[in-house]
């Protein structure tokens, strides 16, 4: 979303918007229900009143690429009688004519691109971190005619607002429209259960079906549109007769599409699991560059340090978003008024995720890390494959000499966390262990019930080196702010900051405690195991002269 303003976008995760809860029922004759509720001044237990009536016209948008929609939202302006708003709303399907999703609202000057582009509350601060550098385009267009009707509670609270809607949906040029007739029952302070009674009566009386459709849902089919499928990047067949060049580039497809369905969500900043998937995403594809470099085009291979800086990026945010889950949970054990001391050093955790999301932000809208992306998936799209050739060998024969490298590596790394136990030296251990799993996967299917045995190994180890990093990267943050003059916590705070140092302290230790063991599962018989069937692979697809060289002096055998 181009804009010369730069509003914050971090602190769109601070605001959990409202609940709506709306009935959505289709209407052949709106006149019959109109005299229904104008003659029922009572309805189970409800007042009915009439409201002035109003046309409402609303515009909605999305980025060339969808990606309000993928990240699981529709964005509309409206401008009505004596002002207008933005709403964002989840695009949960109905369940029986009835929906329940989020929504958020943001008042706004004018119902236009630019009102939006400049503003800095709950929708636009989202629409600012999702679109980023992409426009904003106009989907369709929607004008309704709106009469109105209200049902009261005892004490005149309005428990729902009911919506007698005449609608026309256009293309943005009003080449092709559709006329649709609906009835809205939205819950004010009411709940469902307590408007179901009216709601079943209106639709029985009435003769009212449940709506199939949202208006955004028939927008997009009015304007014959629809969220294209996932970019077509080329194959994504991973098969031990195939080079390992093209194994490499099939891996990259993977994980490059992974990247571009994670993103949006991740730039929205609601769910962290969404930021963790797309920096596997990015991890993964830096991964494949380095560990099929030898088979990949120099073109490719040169993306590496680009595709690493994105991961760095990511990765400050996800550690704070592990460490905020690690707070929250410690303040849930404490009781009111000992939590209540935690709330300054909560808000500076948060303080401090707001801006590193808005670095990575910057970083992610960048043109250079635009271009990396397209270029990466221009290259992953050339339909020619990489064939097999003498410096480009069959995949199952390149595999075990690409996993053995890289478990030599964690070997390696496990000396070094036995000869000094350092926090520096278990981070390594893990980053090798990362790669060795990675490398693995990176031939899916080849060596079945043996592979998976010892990747759930290694998984396990990664598990215990990711506690152990996660409690020492939360205490450096944490002594950070202790020796800060700057911004110094209230004592308070900084006494329960070091209880919950101490906690993670001994979680680094326990931890620690189960490296050792676990390491001994993945480099036992699990990996013997392995290494045979890697050979069984590796002869069964090698060539002739290959197979002969093998049978004389073992070359092939991992």
């Amino acid at each position: 979303m181009t804009s010369e303003a730069q509003p914050d976008v971090s602190g769109a995760a601070d605001d959990e918007g409202r609940r709506e809860i709306e009935w959505q029922l289709s209407a052949t004759d709106l006149g019959l229900v109109r005299k229904w509720l104008s003659d029922h001044g009572s309805v189970h237990g409800l007042t009915i009143e009439s409201r002035p009536n109003h046309t409402i016209n609303d515009t909605y948008l999305d980025t060339e690429d969808w990606r309000l929609r993928r990240a699981g939202f529709a964005l509309r302006l409206r401008d009505v009688p004596g002002g207008a708003e933005a709403t964002l709303k989840d695009i949960t399907p109905a369940s029986d004519g009835v929906r329940i999703r989020r929504e958020f609202n943001e008042p706004l000057p004018s119902a236009e691109f630019e009102a939006l582009a400049v503003g800095s509350g709950p929708v636009s601060s989202r629409v600012h971190a999702v679109a980023g550098a992409e426009p904003l385009k106009t989907l369709f267009r929607v004008r309704t005619q709106r009469e109105c009707f209200v049902a009261l509670e005892h004490e005149d609270q309005q428990a729902a607002e009911i919506a007698l809607d005449d609608t026309i949906v256009a293309t943005p040029d009003g080449g092709s429209m559709e006329h649709l007739t609906r009835v809205e029952v939205e819950a004010i302070s009411g709940t469902p259960e307590s408007l179901e009674g009216l709601v079943g009566q209106l639709r029985s009386e009435c003769a009212l079906m449940p709506a199939t459709d949202s208006k955004y849902e028939m927008g997009l089919r009015v304007a014959g549109l629809e969220q294209p499928a996932a970019p077509e990047l080329g194959s994504l067949t991973i098969d031990p007769s195939l080079s390992a060049g093209e194994v490499g580039r099939a891996n990259l497809r993977r994980h490059l599409a992974s990247w571009l369905a994670h993103e949006p969500a991740a730039r929205l900043g609601e769910d962290p699991e969404a930021l963790h998937e797309l920096r596997v995403a990015g991890r993964r594809i830096e991964t494949t560059l380095g560990v099929f470099e030898p088979y990949l085009p120099k073109s490719l291979v040169r993306q590496r340090p680009g595709w690493k800086s994105l991961v760095r990026a990511l990765g400050t945010v996800r550690d704070l978003d592990v460490q905020l889950a690690g707070l929250a949970a410690f303040v849930d054990e404490l009781h009111g008024s000992d939590a209540g001391q935690v709330a300054p050093l909560l808000e500076r955790l948060t303080s401090e995720r707001r801006s590193a999301r808005s670095r990575m932000l910057s970083m992610l809208d960048r043109p250079s890390t635009r271009r990396l992306v397209r270029r990466l998936r221009a290259a992953l799209a050339r339909p020619a494959p990489v064939r097999v050739r003498a410096d480009n060998p069959v995949a199952a024969v390149a595999a075990p000499k690409l996993i053995r490298q890289s478990f030599k590596k964690v070997q390696r790394a496990a000396q070094a966390v036995r000869a000094d136990g350092s926090a520096v030296a278990h981070h390594a251990l893990r980053r090798r262990a990362k790669r060795l799993r990675y490398t693995i996967e990176a031939f899916d299917g080849f060596y079945g019930h043996e592979a998976a045995r010892l990747l759930q190994a290694i998984r396990r180890l990664q598990k215990s080196l990711g506690s152990n990093q996660d409690a020492y990267v939360a205490a450096a943050r944490f002594h950070a702010m202790a020796r800060s003059r700057a911004r110094r916590l209230p004592p308070q705070a900084s006494f329960w900051m070091g209880v919950f140092v101490e906690r993670n302290t001994s979680v680094a230790a326990d931890a620690r405690r189960r490296v050792r063991k676990r390491y001994e599962k993945l480099h036992g018989r699990r990996w013997k195991a392995l290494r045979r069937a890697m050979k069984k692979v590796a002869t069964a697809h090698a060539a002739p002269s290959d197979r002969s060289r093998s049978s004389t002096n073992g070359s092939a055998t991992p």
